[in-house]
């Protein structure tokens, strides 16, 4: 059971990308990110949102997302 959680957690990946304008959003949701490079080229799961209102900036999305789509290892 250790090696399978280890190798399970070798590919797990966690991310946050911040979107310049309001994204209707919540967490559970499953995103397709673009011009994403490896290891986020597969689908990923929001797992938190958050929003930020300034009267510079406007309103920003905060999504933390988190994927397990890493090729497994031979």
């Amino acid at each position: 059971a250790p090696g399978q959680l280890q190798a399970a957690a070798e590919r797990f990946v966690t991310g946050v990308a911040v979107c310049p304008k309001f994204v209707d959003l919540s967490p559970g949701h499953t995103l397709k990110l673009e011009n994403a490079q490896w290891p986020l080229t597969g689908p990923v799961l929001v797992s938190a949102v958050a929003w930020r209102s300034s009267s510079r900036k406007g309103v920003e999305t905060r999504i933390e997302f988190f994927s397990d789509s890493l090729p497994k290892a031979a």
